[in-house]
């Protein structure tokens, strides 16, 4: 092997390890994500199910309630039936329900049940998300639909930002069919997410707005997909604003993040999907991180 080839070799062995240790960057990412994100999605989980068994308790009761309503009825019925007086029957009917508490029953029954409907189609929501957050994507790109997909991410970050903010989407046309690996854009949107929260969440500590605000948007622009994450944070200080998609840099407290998150979201967007990716931020007001993806 001459020097030249020598030399190919060993570029071709330096890209092949750069392209594993991205691969291995972003699989580690992405479980360090679903980690952190672990006790909040179980939280989700446990409140609606939780009230759910409570309303399976009372229908529990009540129907035995109920039940006991039915055969004071049946044994008045069969006074009736067999000519005998019914007054005594028919006291028995009276006490039943009052036991029972029927005008009770007649109005929290039916609110139950739809309460409990609710919470498992919460679960499920829930369930659908983790189970398409976590389909891993083989780095091909396929026509995905980012209005479900940030969708998806939003369910799955609700614990995040639910005590700190109120979240808007706002998607325009066109954004239903956008060629991307949708398993690394919804990790990316994900990232943007949790890092706009925690935005939000340090204003707050600092004295600002008890509650923030996160704007979600998609849509066409130049012949580009536009996705951005508007959060009414802390902003970005000027000295951090050339480092944030360095990787391991963070401005964050220790143990709150590792500095992965936007470096991930660098290489997805810029160098995986050819897109382009940025932000606008100021102090004190908050950040808008915004990626753009080709359409063709």
């Amino acid at each position: 092997m001459n020097e030249v080839e020598r030399l190919r070799a060993q570029l071709a062995s330096e890209r092949e390890a750069r392209r594993r240790m991205a691969a291995e960057l972003q699989l580690a990412q992405r479980l360090e994500a679903v980690g952190q994100l672990a006790a909040g999605v179980a939280h989700e989980i446990n409140t609606p199910t939780q009230y759910c068994m409570d309303n399976a308790r009372f229908l529990q009761e009540a129907f035995a309630d109920i039940v006991t309503v039915l055969e004071a009825y049946d044994a008045l019925a069969s006074v009736v039936r067999g000519g005998h007086p019914a007054a005594d029957a028919l006291a028995a009917v009276d006490a039943a329900r009052e036991a029972a508490d029927m005008a009770f029953l007649l109005e929290d029954v039916p609110e139950a049940l739809a309460q409990s409907l609710e919470g498992l189609r919460q679960v499920a929501r829930i369930v659908r998300a983790m189970k398409d957050f976590s389909h891993p994507g083989g780095g091909d790109k396929a026509p995905a639909d980012l209005a479900a997909l940030i969708e998806t991410a939003l369910v799955i970050s609700h614990n995040e930002y639910k005590y700190v903010a109120e979240v808007e989407t706002v998607f325009g046309d066109g954004v239903d069919a956008v060629p991307c690996d949708e398993g690394s854009i919804k990790q990316v949107v994900l990232n943007l997410v949790v890092n706009a929260a925690h935005a939000v969440q340090k204003r707050a500590k600092e004295g600002g707005p008890r509650r923030g605000r996160i704007t979600v948007r998609a849509h066409v622009t130049q012949g580009m997909a536009r996705v951005e994450v508007q959060d009414t944070g802390v902003g970005i200080p000027e000295a951090a604003r050339d480092k944030v998609f360095d990787l391991f840099f963070t401005t964050k407290e220790v143990g709150s993040g590792t500095g992965q998150g936007l470096a991930l979201a660098h290489k997805v967007v810029r160098e995986q999907h050819e897109g382009r990716l940025g932000f606008e931020t100021e102090v004190g007001v908050g950040t808008t991180f915004w990626f753009e993806l080709p359409l063709g």
